[in-house]
């Protein structure tokens, strides 16, 4: 499954319960899955702002992933290509732990 980076997209759905904090994945042509995240309490916050801060959060870190893995992987080409003479060498460390935390 193969899924495409700056389409995963964070939402509120509104429905017959409770409204749902989501991320939509593209799974493949005109088809999604989607990963509920939370819910949101009682007072209907729709927004970052209300009772459900961290949820909404986590589905917009979520959401943005492929991106950010994208770009990490890319720094880290970057950084093998030019190889900077000491100071960086921890930051090199730690985007290779974080993209094999997130992938293995």
């Amino acid at each position: 499954m193969e899924c495409i980076k700056s389409e995963w997209e964070y939402k509120v759905k509104y429905g017959k319960s409770r409204p749902r904090i989501t991320v939509q994945i593209p799974i493949e042509k005109n088809r999604t899955k989607e990963i509920l995240v939370g819910t949101i309490s009682d007072d209907d916050c729709p927004s970052p702002s209300c009772c459900c801060k961290e949820e909404h959060a986590i589905a917009k870190l979520i959401a943005a992933a492929p991106d950010l893995l994208e770009a990490l992987n890319d720094m880290i080409e970057m950084y093998e290509q030019v190889q900077p003479v000491g100071g960086w060498q921890g930051v090199y460390d730690s985007a290779i732990y974080s993209i094999k935390k997130a992938t293995e």
